[in-house]
């Protein structure tokens, strides 16, 4: 649904050169914030884009139950517009419940911002925890450690939904030990990496290409991905200094995919 980081591209208020070119090619050089829906049943993260990003890709977030969210940083994790589900904002018909899971300070974000009466018949939230799996419905989901944000317990996600086994790596540098042990010999159908710095390396909070690469081949060495694992990079930012077209002629070398807004992926 969004594949920028947290300024977006082009960014704001941004003159530099990949902000300006990516405004001129348009199409797949235009991002907003990072988000993707799992069979139509599960997001995962809840940013400042979600109104425009649920008109574009045609989606109907009244029958919406579970919403992933990764950390509280606000690309990932807009209260605002959940703010809205109750009246008179909206008319929902029967008892549905809407259900945010996340962190310590998800939660605490979540408690201040949504803690009117109008609320409770309508949304929830419960905390998740590193490496103790949970249903959501018949979504099974682990919060695994990311190394993302020096002052939260930021998540990466292993989730089985539907028969496939999908890995949501985003955001976060090289992973933990910990995760990395975890997926051992999970053969799993997907992986979406973080590839925010794109041309340049960085591994402690976030990754570009070459550390995937690295990532990934620790993950095949083991067993966690296979031949038939698609591979899909995203979360980029214009300090990555490449536009689309340049991504993709770096990521065929690898057999990556590079995300981009409204992609859509069977697997």
């Amino acid at each position: 649904m969004g594949t920028a980081a947290a300024e977006g591209i082009p960014a704001l208020f941004c003159e530099c050169e990949i902000c300006k070119e990516a405004q001129r090619r348009g199409g797949k050089n235009i991002r907003m914030r990072s988000a993707v829906i799992l069979a139509n049943r599960l997001l995962i993260d809840f940013g400042p884009d979600m109104f425009y990003q649920k008109i574009k890709n045609n989606l109907d977030f009244s029958h919406l139950k579970h919403v992933l969210i990764t950390h509280s940083h606000s690309d990932h994790f807009d209260t605002t517009a959940l703010w809205f589900r109750h009246n008179p904002f909206c008319h929902i018909n029967g008892d549905k419940m809407m259900t945010i899971y996340g962190n310590e300070k998800v939660e605490k974000y979540f408690s201040y911002s949504l803690s009117g009466e109008e609320n409770k018949p309508y949304i929830e939230f419960k905390r998740v925890y590193r490496e103790q799996t949970f249903y959501a419905d018949d979504i099974q989901i682990t919060p695994l450690l990311a190394r993302h944000a020096p002052d939260e317990e930021c998540f990466v996600y292993y989730i089985e939904i539907e028969g496939k086994k999908v890995f949501y790596g985003n955001d976060s540098g090289i992973y933990p030990d910990s995760t990395i042990e975890f997926l051992k010999g999970k053969n799993l159908d997907l992986v979406i990496f973080d590839s925010n710095t794109a041309k340049h390396r960085d591994g402690k909070y976030h990754m570009g290409i070459l550390d995937n690469v690295e990532v990934y081949e620790r993950f095949k060495g083991q067993g966690t991905v296979n031949d038939n694992t698609k591979v899909v990079m995203t979360h980029f930012s214009h300090n990555g200094q490449m536009l689309h077209e340049e991504l993709e002629i770096e990521a065929q070398k690898y057999g990556f995919i590079v995300a981009y807004d409204s992609l859509k992926l069977e697997i």
